[in-house]
Parts: structure tokens; C-alpha cells; sequence
């Protein structure tokens, strides 16, 4: 058992812990990162479209048109304070990134290109289109990624990859560490810290297409549910527009910015219908539904008419190859086509989760109402509510890099938390973990078990809800919640133990699962990416609020933060 102990200790090595440990390590404090994967293996590094900033290079542009188009996608229940601190830093971020070797695509003038993306405008949305999102061609993510670890290994922060964090160590609203489990050597250990920062990315993996790594698997809520800490706005997943059917590999929206086009099975250019003004460029929960429309109401494509057609035939190979080269090697790998000559088949699929740990506008956890010393959250395992019911395409990287400041800068000014090591605590957690060990009868299929429940998200709590499908969706889960508290872990060897890690993973993906499920039931109208059959309109006098949903998957009225809805306006 070490006895190290850090200032920052961070949990996840994606883009929002990587950025936090630079400028932790960058004011003097001794950081370390844990992460269950090498941090290049971080989901960030799939970020395709871009980073958005109102730099005004192509047209005039204000953070102030940000952010009512970040408040406008979230359907009036994002915070104010995030939003508007989220919008005015992004020039700030462009310029750091660029600092640390960040190749961004460019103007002949030198000035950094910027695209259209969905649902982003000028003139509080009585102007054009906005020319916002920053991009390094279709892998903005990968390239941030590298410049990101580079810059932490040149600063010494320690790296504990392939450490899988179990619990947190917390006494007394106080935390002061986490039990993790270190794969490669095959130990338990806890490592200590001051401060600790949760990092670990979302949970679509709850559904069974996704656009997310297989690593999404919500382990950042897991740890919050075992602390008995509640999940808020756990209702509002986004499910991308265009992943490629039935495999759910990102089709990036930065396609549609370049003029692809939404086709039904006749041809028809179906979003003209739906959205007017933005087409295609709707915000992603307006593109979505409409995809699911068309397809429920028998206007797919294929033999099954599961999907629809996304024309990128307009544009050269050549100009696909230099522009969007991740869509062009994922035709190639997966469908075997040219998309210069080729239609791309196309269904939503899970792709980002706006709920997750309840922080509050400094990032620190919170926990009925009180901050838990020592820890914070960032990134889309939180719930900063920067993205309200339906986040802004790419909202995400900047969410990421503005709040990984931001969490430095609370815990700079925090009162020090000098917990001292608590050993009887972690001897109680280790005898917890020792009790997952055994045997069991064989009945129980641990993998199936998880495809078992990504398939009942996916049929019943997928784009469109009702009441009847999340009662079915809630017994159906509860019922492999009963499974997995008898499965026990036959392979009792710690070094790259595989059960062990589906079985750690599953445990943390049921209560995303369930308080998913439970938040949707709860809220009885249709709000962003969280749309109902049977509650079809939006209902403010009772809805214009977060949910909290507590660990035993329930939603009282009393525990949710009632909020004003915030205009960004001329008068703003």
C-alpha cells in the first residue's frame, strides 16, 4: 500500500483530464492521472468536427450568438453561469491549443478556418448561418489528443495507465482518494489526493449502437452511485444524426456542413419539411428525430427500410480524401464504397450524455445539497448543465478544455483539504471488492447480460419514449440488476482479468441504465433530446429544471433545482 500523496489526482486521461493536469502541473501541484486505458486510447481522440469559437474569421461573430445558440440546443434548462463562461474562453482555448503545437486548417490569409455546424447562428438567430467551429480536418479530437499528452509527459505528471478506479475514498463529505485496481501488475491499492477529479467520459455504451468507444461504459457514475451521490439530467442522451447503420460509426457532422444532403427512399430531401430555415444544419436532436421519422413511418432505405441516404456525391474523392478524411477510410473499411460516387447509409445512434455527476458552476460534486470536500467532476461525465437538454455540435471539446481551467481555478481557491489516510476505510472497500470473487452455478452469462441491457435502452429508451416502454424498460433492467448481484468472478487472478473488467464495467452501466430510465419516467413532456409520445410539448410551469435521481433510482419533485430560463439576448 503506498502512502504517496498528490495534490491533483485525476480519473480519466481524455482530453477534459489531460487539459486539467497540464494546468494543474503548470500552478505547482503534484498531479498524477489514472486511466483504465493509454491515454491516446481516450474516446477524445474520435472528436471529428471541431472546437467552437466566436474568432469571426470568415464573418462577424460574438460569444454572446454562442451562447443563445448553446442555450437555444439546450432548450432553456443550461446554466447561465457555464454558459457564459464557456463561450467567452473559447477564443482563449484556440490560442492555447495553437501554443502547444495544435495544427489547426487554414485561411489563406493565415487566419484559422472556421465551418458551419448545426444549429449555430449569427445575431441571436436572426442572422446567417455562424461560421464558428475550428477545425483540424475530421480529426480535430486526435490531434488535440497528442499535442494534449505530449505537453503532460514534457511537465512530469505521472501517469497510472491501465488503473481502474473502483471507489472513491470519502469520510465524512470529505474525499481524500480512490481504490483503484491496477491491471498490468495486478494489485488493489489506493492512491491518495487532496483533490481528486473525475474525468471519465459518458455512457452511451448503455445502448447497443453508439457512437462512442467501448470504453463509455459511465464509470464516473458508477463511483458516484457507490459514494451515494445522485445523477442528474440523466434523461438527455443526444443520439447523432448520422452514424453508419446498425454499426454506429460517426458519419461526422462536418459532412452535412459541406452540403451532403438527407435522403428518404424516394429521393426526397426530407429535412426541407422538418426544419426550414437550418435543414440539415438543424440542431442535432431536431436532424435526429427526423431521421427516426422517416424511418418509422416506412420511408427507409434497404430491404428493411431501417435507414436513410446521406449524399455526399456532389463533392470530389479527391476533396474528400483532403477534407474529410475519416469519413472516406470508414466508407472504404466498412461499406466498401467511395463516397464521392456512393451514398452512405445512415440511422441515429448513441452518441452523448448531457447527464451525469451534479457539479456545481466551480466543478465541485455535489451531494444533497452539500459539497463534498476534495472532489470535483468535468467533462461529459458531469453534469455542469453547459448543455442543458441537447448540447451544441461541437460544444463538447470546448466543454472539455474551458472547464479543465476552471476546475484548477476552484481548487486553487478552495481551503486546502488535508485529509489524513483513512486505512480503516480502505480495508472496509477491499473486503467489498474480495466479495466478488467466487463461483456461481454457470446460469449467468456475464456478456450477455450486457447485451441484454443495451438492447432494452435501445428499444425503449432510444429517441422516442413512452410511458409503457420505460415501465417495460425499467422491470426488464431491474431484473439483470438481480442477475448481476449473484454473478460472482470465477477467474480469481488479478493481472488482465477480462471478467473482472466486464464485470466492473457492467456494474457501472446499470446505474446510468436505471436512472436513465427513471429520470424519462419522471419528466412528463418532451425537452431536447429527451422526447416523449405520450407528452409531445414542453411543459416549463413543472419541467424548467434538472432531475436528480438518487441511488436508489428514484426521482422525488423535492429533490430537483427548479431554474429560470436564461435569455441570451441584445440586452444580455
Amino acid at each position: 500500500m503506498q502512502k504517496k500523496k498528490y495534490d491533483v489526482l485525476i480519473i480519466g486521461s481524455g482530453g477534459a483530464g489531460l487539459s486539467s493536469a497540464i494546468t494543474a502541473a503548470q500552478n505547482n501541484m503534484s498531479v498524477a492521472v489514472i486511466s483504465k486505458v493509454h491515454p491516446l486510447k481516450s474516446h477524445t481522440v474520435a472528436a471529428q468536427g471541431g472546437i467552437n469559437a466566436s474568432l469571426g474569421n470568415i464573418s462577424s461573430d460574438d460569444w454572446r450568438w454562442h451562447a443563445h445558440d448553446t442555450i437555444k440546443a439546450g432548450r432553456g434548462i443550461a446554466d447561465e453561469d457555464s454558459v457564459r463562461y464557456m463561450c467567452q474562453s473559447a477564443p482563449n482555448i484556440i490560442k492555447k491549443l495553437e501554443k502547444i503545437g495544435v495544427e489547426f486548417d487554414k485561411l489563406e490569409n493565415g487566419k484559422i478556418n472556421q465551418k458551419i455546424y448545426g444549429g449555430q447562428s449569427t445575431n441571436f438567430g436572426d442572422g446567417d448561418l455562424a461560421h464558428r467551429a475550428c477545425f483540424s480536418k475530421d480529426r480535430t479530437g486526435y490531434n488535440i489528443m497528442h499535442k494534449l499528452y505530449k505537453k503532460a509527459m514534457s511537465l512530469g505528471v505521472k501517469f497510472y495507465n491501465y488503473y481502474f478506479a473502483l471507489d472513491l475514498l470519502i469520510e465524512n463529505e470529505n474525499c481524500y482518494g480512490t481504490l483503484c485496481w491496477d491491471i498490468d501488475k495486478g494489485k488493489i491499492l489506493p492512491i491518495f489526493a487532496n483533490n481528486i477529479i473525475i474525468a471519465t467520459g459518458g455512457y452511451s455504451q448503455i445502448y447497443a449502437t453508439a457512437t462512442s468507444a467501448a470504453t463509455c461504459t459511465g464509470d464516473g457514475n458508477g463511483l458516484a452511485n457507490r459514494a451515494g451521490i445522485s445523477l442528474q439530467d440523466m434523461e438527455f442522451v443526444q443520439f447523432h444524426p448520422t452514424a453508419i447503420s446498425r454499426i454506429g460509426v460517426l458519419i461526422t457532422e462536418a459532412a452535412r456542413s459541406a452540403g451532403a444532403k438527407l435522403l428518404n427512399r424516394d429521393g426526397d430531401q426530407f429535412m426541407l419539411s422538418y426544419s426550414p430555415q437550418f435543414k440539415e444544419l438543424a440542431t442535432r436532436d431536431v436532424v435526429a428525430r427526423a431521421i427516426a421519422t422517416e424511418i418509422m413511418m416506412g420511408r427507409g432505405c434497404g430491404d428493411n427500410k431501417e435507414y436513410v441516404l446521406l449524399d455526399l456525391t456532389h463533392l470530389s474523392a479527391k476533396y474528400i480524401q483532403d477534407h474529410l478524411p475519416t469519413i472516406f477510410e470508414n466508407c472504404q473499411s466498412f461499406l466498401k464504397i467511395d463516397p464521392s460516387n456512393k451514398m452512405i447509409p445512415i440511422a441515429p445512434a448513441a452518441h452523448y450524455t448531457m447527464g451525469g455527476i451534479p457539479t456545481n458552476f466551480n466543478c465541485q460534486v455535489v451531494k444533497n445539497s452539500k459539497i463534498i470536500k476534495g472532489l470535483y467532476a468535468i467533462g461529459e461525465a458531469a453534469c455542469t448543465s453547459v448543455h442543458g437538454a441537447g448540447r451544441l455540435g461541437c460544444n463538447s471539446l470546448l466543454d472539455i478544455l474551458s472547464f479543465s481551467e476552471k476546475v484548477i481555478e476552484s481548487i486553487q481557491k478552495s481551503s486546502p483539504n488535508y485529509m489524513e489516510f483513512n486505512l480503516a476505510g480502505v480495508e472496509k472497500l477491499l473486503n467489498r471488492w474480495q466479495g466478488v470473487f467466487g463461483k456461481h452455478d454457470g446460469s449467468i452469462d456475464l456478456l450477455k447480460l450486457k447485451s441484454n441491457l443495451q438492447t432494452i435502452m435501445s428499444q425503449n429508451v432510444g429517441i422516442f419514449r413512452s410511458e409503457k416502454q420505460l415501465l417495460k424498460a425499467f422491470e426488464l433492467v431491474s431484473d439483470i440488476e438481480k442477475s448481476l448481484k449473484k454473478y460472482k468472478v470465477t477467474d480469481s487472478a488479478l493481472e488482465w482479468n477480462i471478467e473482472l473488467q466486464n464485470y466492473i464495467e457492467l456494474c457501472n452501466m446499470l446505474p446510468s441504465a436505471k436512472a436513465t430510465i427513471s429520470a424519462a419516467l419522471w419528466r412528463k413532456e418532451s425537452r431536447g433530446a429527451h422526447w416523449r409520445f405520450d407528452y409531445p410539448l414542453s411543459n416549463d410551469s413543472d419541467f424548467l429544471c434538472h432531475s436528480l435521481c438518487s441511488t436508489n433510482h428514484t426521482v422525488n419533485k423535492n429533490d430537483v433545482r427548479k431554474i429560470s430560463p436564461f435569455h441570451c439576448d441584445k440586452k444580455a
